[in-house]
Order: structure tokens, then C-alpha cells, then sequence
């Protein structure tokens, strides 16, 4: 799988300033090492990296880092795929296909699950188990954590409310080896990490991993302190479905790239996926779906994918306005988007739709992904002089030149990734699912 375009590399002016971001924050921010990969619009790839790993050498392109959260959009696809084969519905109560050790309201469901709307409180980060770094080597089981560290009293009554917590993909991920009889890591790997060829993730804890490892500087109350002459089998088991993927950043801009681009779930799993809970705006960077939120960005992007936070930091996050999918990942804990923020303003600059009307795109395409029927309004009361879309392939789909005093055109367009063309040589991306 994958969208190949036939378009020039990545430019070298871009390419070096997302660079010298990088070394910023090793040189002078205090990360020891981080990573970053960026899908451009067109499909073309830009990876760097700075800094060291756990063993003090270079971070290159396949070193691991953890995706702490960002796990929770890989196991929010794989039940969305679980429901389009007919193994589950995302409405059914949790007691339909797993026993839990610990009293739960049975009315909980799998979509709430997936929204943090179950009203089920946290375990992972209401509180730091010391045994993480005292007993290293041990090795978490979900029962264990659901028993020892998940409060059984409610937040609230399911669907009433939102509250981040990840004791919610904990029972997610027990769940899903009930439902398909199967280890979590199987699952994930056949239904999404194999079929998209990713070859530098794992389920951390749970497979062995054959590449080099970015390390972990974490501040567990006694400051950021380097976790690297030690196992870490116990961080990552006690994360077990809400935080122990290890992957790259190309490999996690290749997963959302294929998400959001319709390569792997339908559109109408997409749609249930997008529908952001009302209750999570103020509190969750303007609204969280299933394992999927926004990001704050320029005004009218909707950015969407995941942030994670634990013993490494992750960004993911696809802009819809300017067409890039970027992952930033450190092995060091420090300011949250520290890394992404400056990336993201780097590349909607670089791509700035119209920097003479302070960024106001001149022809507006929506709905964008689209379901196949897409509308093209003009932004400027002229109108447009030239307008052509040009699909994945770099073919011609749609060539018009029309005196658009009536600024609207509605187009049907095939499934697949195009771009958006107007006279002055504005491209802006459109994904068709």
C-alpha cells in the first residue's frame, strides 16, 4: 500500500531548515535524540534525525522510539476493522466479549471505550508506579494492572461525559485477544503493520525487536533521569494497549497517511472515527474522536492524529489544509509539541496557500477527505482563470478554464489522492475515499 506521485524532491531549502530544527533541540533545547518524518502534499518523503540513542550513537532513520499514545489510533483502527468484518459492533456492551477482574458498568461500550467516554478513571497517569523502574524485568498482565492500579469508582456515567484514560485501551487491547482469539501484536500486524509494510514497529513488551532503540531520559519525580542500563519490560507492559507501540517516524506517518487517505478503513468507519465528542472541545485540543483528535494550527486547518506522552514524546498529525502528514519523536521529556509546533509552522509556511491575504486559501475545496462528490468555490470574487486537478499518478482528472463569476463547481471524482491547481500554481491536496 501507499500513494507514489511522480513529483520533484523534497526542496533543499525545506529540507534543511526541518533540519536545523532538529539540531535546535539537541544543541540547545536539551533533547539527546529526536526524529521526524514529513509526507509532503505530493507524497514525497523528508526524514531527519539529531542527536543519540540509549547506546550514545547517532539516531538514524530505523531507530525505535515509543509512540506512547499515538497507540491508541492503531488500536482505534483495528476495531473499526474488527466491525467491518462483522466481529463486533462498536454500540455492544464490553460484557458481550471479555470477563474484566474488577467491577465495571456493564452499559460501557466499545465506542466508548474508544471516545474516553466510559467514565472508567485512569490508572496510567493518575498515578506512577514505582515499580516500573525498582522491578524493571517484570512483566505486566492486564488483569494485574486492572486489579492493583484501576479505581473501580466512576468519573461518570458512560456517555454523559469525557475524560482522557488509558485504563480504557487497557481493556481495549484485552478485549480485542478475546474477540479474535489472537495476540494483540498479531492483530496489529496482520490487519495494519504488514499490509502497509512497516517494517520498524512492534508491540513493545510483547515482540522482539531487532533494531536500535532511542532510549529513554524521563523525569519519573526525581528529575529527567536516562532509564538506559535497564530493562524496560515493565514500562512498556504496564502501557499494554494505550502506550507501548515502539515504531518510527516514518512508519507512523506512513500509518496516518493511509488512514486519513482512505487506505485502510472505509469512509463510513472514517465518519464514526471523526465524530468528536462534545464534552472533549474545551479539554482535548478541540475535540477527540475514537483514538483520533485535533490539534491546534493555523486558523481553518483541521489537523488530525494523536499526541503521546509516556517515557518517550510523540506528535502525529496530518494537516488537511496543507496536505503534509508529520511525526516528530524524543527520547527526552520535555516541552509537549515542542518539536511539532515549529516543524508545523515551517511547512504551512513553505506551503502557505496565499500569504498576500493572510493565508486565506484563493479556491476552497470541501469536503476534504471527500466521499467522492466534491464542491470548489472561489475564494476571490473574480473568480478563477485556470483550474485542474491532477490525480496520484500526476494525470490530468479534471481540466477546466472557465469564467467563474458563479464561483461553485461540483465534481464526482474516483477514490485516490489529488491535487488542487489553480491558475497562479496554488496547489492545495484532496483526498477522495
Amino acid at each position: 500500500m501507499g500513494i507514489n506521485m511522480a513529483v520533484a524532491q523534497v526542496d533543499p531549502a525545506l529540507a534543511a531548515a526541518l533540519q536545523g530544527i532538529l539540531d535546535n533541540q539537541v544543541n540547545n533545547v536539551g533533547h539527546h535524540g529526536v526524529s521526524a518524518c514529513v509526507i509532503m502534499p505530493d507524497g514525497e518523503i523528508w526524514t531527519g534525525q539529531s542527536g543519540v540513542d540509549e547506546a550514545g550513537n547517532n539516531v538514524a532513520e530505523e531507530t525505535l522510539f515509543i509512540a506512547a499514545s499515538t497507540t491508541k489510533t492503531h488500536l482505534a483502527t483495528l476495531y473499526l476493522l474488527l466491525q467491518e468484518e462483522g466481529l463486533i459492533d462498536l454500540d455492544d456492551s464490553w460484557t458481550e466479549h471479555v470477563t474484566l477482574p474488577i467491577s465495571v458498568n456493564p452499559s460501557i461500550t466499545i465506542r466508548q471505550l474508544l471516545s474516553h467516554t466510559s467514565g472508567i478513571d485512569d490508572y496510567l497517569e493518575s498515578q506512577v508506579n514505582a515499580d516500573l523502574w525498582l522491578d524493571p524485568e517484570h512483566a505486566y498482565t492486564p488483569d494485574e494492572i486492572l486489579t492493583d492500579f484501576v479505581p473501580e469508582l466512576a468519573l461518570f456515567s458512560p456517555g454523559t461525559d469525557f475524560q482522557y484514560s488509558n485504563s480504557n485501551y487497557l481493556i481495549l487491547g484485552k478485549m480485542a485477544e478475546a474477540i479474535t482469539g489472537n495476540s494483540l501484536a498479531a492483530e496489529l500486524r496482520s490487519r495494519i503493520w504488514e499490509p502497509l509494510q512497516l517494517e520498524h514497529t512492534y508491540l513493545g513488551g510483547f515482540e522482539t525487536t531487532v533494531d536500535p532503540f532511542a532510549g529513554i531520559w524521563w523525569n519519573f519525580g526525581q528529575g529527567v533521569t536516562p532509564y538506559n542500563d535497564i530493562s524496560h519490560n515493565a514500562m512498556y507492559t504496564y502501557a499494554f494497549g494505550a502506550g507501548n507501540i515502539l515504531t518510527t517516524p516514518h512508519d507512523e506517518a506512513t500509518f496516518l497517511r493511509a488512514l486519513v487517505g482512505g487506505e485502510l478503513i472505509s469512509p463510513e468507519s472514517w465518519q464514526e472515527m471523526t465524530a468528536f465528542v462534545p464534552w472533549s472541545n474545551a479539554s482535548w485540543t478541540s475535540g477527540y474522536g475514537l483514538g483520533i483528535h485535533h490539534a491546534d494550527g493555523d486558523a481553518g486547518d483541521e489537523i488530525l492524529g494523536h499526541d503521546g506522552y509516556y517515557l518517550n514524546l510523540t506528535s502525529m498529525f496530518h494537516s488537511e489544509l496543507y496536505g503534509f502528514t508529520a511525526v516528530t519523536m524524543t527520547n527526552t521529556q520535555q516541552g509537549w509539541f515542542g518539536i511539532f509546533n515549529p516543524v508545523y509552522d515551517e511547512l504551512s509556511s513553505f506551503l502557505n496557500i496565499d500569504d498576500s491575504q493572510d493565508s486565506t486559501p484563493e479556491v476552497l475545496v470541501y469536503p476534504n477527505p471527500s466521499a467522492g462528490q466534491v464542491t470548489i468555490r472561489s475564494a476571490d470574487t473574480a473568480g478563477i482563470t485556470h483550474l485542474e486537478i491532477l490525480d496520484s499518478t500526476g494525470r490530468t482528472a479534471f481540466r477546466s478554464q472557465p469564467n467563474m463569476n458563479n464561483p461553485d463547481l461540483a465534481l464526482s471524482l474516483e477514490p485516490g489522492m489529488y491535487l488542487v491547481r489553480t491558475g497562479t500554481g496554488i496547489s492545495i491536496p484532496l483526498i477522495v475515499q
